[in-house]
């Protein structure tokens, strides 16, 4: 990811051409050539900066054209070369409700058709809040419906008006490029407004805990307050293997035709996201870490991430994490009446307008819980001693509540099921009474709050499935339930084929 210098802590930016170039910021007609360093398209000064310097490089004579009466930009031409160029302008006399367009800044190359605009835009001063919303939005493949829950998040910004709170928004504009934009009301007009403050490109391979902790930093940066939450919205398989490798695989084959090949190297496992935005979830708390920041709240609203191979990695984190045990609906979340909710850490209203929503919807599938971080350290400690306990001797993980439809009759990449009940499993397999009576009022402290409808839909199976035991967080078990597998099983293949994965979590680190 490219950033460009800027003086006096300035912000950084992305240039397109008028000519339609790419974000490369590499620009060539009629053997004319720009390239821009850092890509920059608006020039954001803060509201205290009077100077911002960016730089380009032109294989030509080149010069600058300045639209702008306060604007001082120098120089104004050049030969080839190297070239750095300030921009500044004078403070404003008085405070800014919201941004001021000062201008633009063209770079021509002489007698050529080759041209980039930069429009110079002041900020208005930064205050510090209470608290600030980061939404993070993953990929594009979920577009439609990403789109939606955004224009729900400024449909409730626009209903209770953040009321001195900061809403910023990670935008995946295309493979490429992502934008961070703030949603706010205006103080003088009392509208909703949307601004632009940075575009970031993205990698061509593969997000790092580096990149996500810069773009989140970044974010809290332009929205500076006592507390933060972050929503992350998109694709999740909690914590299981993502397989990127085309060789090198291992086939799983049962009597009933199903078959699977996966490879044996360069599995990423515990992922979030898609594609080139695609992060493991030690990743993902790496790059949480990574803010110097213990969040109000990590909100999920992408699937599976109420497993505790997932939330545990993240439990240092933030005070509480809200996500759903099984697959989440294409509408995500409900945001036009969760957000003010989430804002003010009424997480059981949180909960119950998802409900709400779900109960209503087409596809009447919601499941949603409310977890407590403070309470992981303590269930790990009582989980890793009924592991050191006497099992049920007619212990059938059969039998066991799941929240995934993966029952083999399609073809996917994990036949078999994978995300099992805590409290069921545990109640079944475990045969010191005891013990499961301790777990069950830990994951009450654990899990303050939780709701589902009656069944939930899964796409591995094409069906809407019964739940009939939720404590509203799930586990996935190891080999030791393997023996009450039917040998032929896509259960069994799966966990026999996946367990070293399984036993790199924290989670199975902590309770084995």
């Amino acid at each position: 990811m490219r950033r460009i210098s800027i003086h006096i802590l300035l912000l950084q930016a992305v240039v397109f051409a008028v000519c339609g170039c790419k974000s490369s910021g590499h620009v060539e007609v009629n053997d004319g050539v720009i390239t821009v360093t850092g890509d920059l398209s608006t020039v954001r000064m803060l509201y205290e900066e009077e100077s911002y310097t960016f730089s380009f490089e032109a294989n030509r004579k080149w010069h600058i054209e300045v639209d702008g009466e306060d604007l001082d930009v120098w120089p104004l031409s050049g030969k080839k070369g190297n070239v750095e160029v300030m921009v500044s302008a004078p403070l404003p006399e008085e405070p800014l409700s919201s941004p001021v367009e000062l201008g633009t800044v063209t770079i021509a190359i002489d007698d050529s058709d080759v041209r980039e605009i930069v429009q110079i835009v002041r900020l208005p001063e930064l205050k510090r809040g209470e608290k600030s919303m980061l939404a993070y939005f993953f990929g594009r493949s979920l577009r439609y419906y990403l789109t939606q829950n955004l224009r729900d998040m400024k449909s409730a910004v626009d209903d209770f008006a953040l009321s001195g709170n900061s809403l910023v928004v990670f935008w995946q504009e295309s493979d490429s490029s992502a934008s961070i934009r703030e949603i706010y009301i205006d103080e003088t007009s009392r509208e909703l407004c949307e601004v632009t403050l940075e575009s970031v490109d993205l990698p061509s391979d593969r997000l790092t805990a580096e990149m996500l902790g810069d773009n989140l930093r970044r974010m809290m940066e332009y929205a500076p307050a006592e507390r933060y939450s972050v929503i992350f919205l998109g694709h999740s398989t909690a914590w299981l293997p993502e397989v990127n490798s085309p060789t090198q695989t291992y086939g799983l084959k049962s009597d009933s035709g199903f078959s699977l090949s996966l490879p044996l190297d360069e599995m990423i496992t515990r992922t979030i996201g898609e594609d080139n935005v695609l992060l493991d979830i030690s990743e993902l708390a790496e790059g949480l870490q990574a803010t110097d920041t213990v969040f109000d709240c990590l909100y999920f609203d992408v699937c599976f991430m109420a497993s505790l191979e997932a939330v545990y990695e993240l439990r240092d984190m933030a005070s509480y994490v809200i996500a759903s045990p099984c697959e989440i609906m294409g509408d995500g979340s409900p945001y036009k009446k969760q957000l003010r909710a989430i804002f003010e850490g009424d997480y059981r209203t949180v909960c119950d307008a998802y409900l709400d929503f779900y109960s209503d919807y087409f596809y009447k599938s919601g499941c949603l819980s409310v977890i407590d971080c403070s309470k992981l350290e303590a269930l790990a400690g009582v989980v890793k001693r009924i592991n050191s306990a006497p099992v049920n001797e007619d212990f059938d993980a059969s039998a066991v509540q799941v929240y995934d439809g993966r029952d083999g009759r399609f073809f996917n990449r994990y036949a078999g099921h994978w995300f099992y009940d805590v409290e069921d499993y545990y109640s079944q397999f475990c045969a010191d009474e005891t013990l499961v009576s301790e777990l069950r009022e830990l994951l009450s402290e654990c899990v303050t709050y939780s709701v589902h409808t009656p069944l939930f839909y899964s796409d591995y199976n094409l069906s809407f499935n019964a739940i009939e035991r939720y404590c509203g967080i799930t586990l996935t078990p190891d080999e030791r339930c393997i023996p009450t597998m039917d040998e032929e099983s896509y259960d069994r293949l799966m966990l026999e084929f996946l367990n070293p994965a399984l036993r790199e979590t924290s989670w199975y680190k902590a309770t084995h």
